[in-house]
């Protein structure tokens, strides 16, 4: 039941992102990833309930166990069931 905004320094992570066991939360991934900067991968487990804002991922993006929640990612995805897509945000379209 968070809200969590990471902060501009996380831009400067090297590794991969990761998000596990998340129950009714929001998580905004768009401050360090809006500069250009991606992670090099994401990794989101055991999420429920919630809203994961993410963008750009430079590498691959694991989802697991992810139900009823939303997701806002510009990965390549593979091998899912259920799942729904809309339109990217223009903010995460690349010029």
């Amino acid at each position: 039941g968070l809200h969590i905004m990471l902060p501009s320094t996380a831009s400067r992570a090297t590794s991969s992102g990761s998000l596990t066991n998340l129950a009714r939360c929001i998580v905004d991934m768009t401050v360090p990833t809006s500069t250009g900067a991606p992670f090099a991968g994401l990794a989101l487990k055991n999420i429920k309930d919630s809203l994961i804002i993410v963008g750009h991922v430079a590498g691959p993006a694991h989802l697991t166990g992810i139900e009823d929640s939303i997701i806002v990612v510009a990965p390549i995805i593979e091998d899912c069931s259920k799942v729904e897509f809309a339109p990217l945000p223009s903010f995460y379209v690349r010029q």
